[in-house]
């Protein structure tokens, strides 16, 4: 294993990937017959690993330029699921979906 360190590059590349995947997460429509399990464990995964790469690269100091094409679709991306938001309000099948699962998980 190389003791380099990373080139600036390359953070920059993770950064990239940083963004473009929460902008896939804010915009992905899936169907419901999608496994929820399946989806869920998929949904912390990602998360982890974001959270971990997100932290090494605020460690190195790597920010986003000015005019960054992939950070201004993840603000849009951002600003569009704010404002589709009820607050306050779920939708009716998305606690019937979350009643099931529960019930699923705690009477077996």
């Amino acid at each position: 294993m190389s003791k380099e360190a990373a080139t600036t590059e390359e953070l920059a590349s993770l950064h990239k990937a940083v963004a473009e995947t929460l902008v896939a997460d804010l915009t992905v429509k899936t169907d419901k017959d999608d496994d929820v399990e399946l989806k869920i464990a998929k949904i912390k995964l990602r998360h982890e690993a974001r959270a971990h790469a997100i932290t090494f690269l605020k460690n190195n100091n790597i920010t986003a330029a000015q005019g960054n094409a992939d950070l201004d679709a993840l603000q849009a991306a951002l600003n569009k699921q704010r404002s589709q938001r009820t607050p306050g309000k779920l939708p009716q099948s998305s606690l019937d979906e979350a009643a099931e699962l529960f019930a699923a998980r705690n009477l077996q």
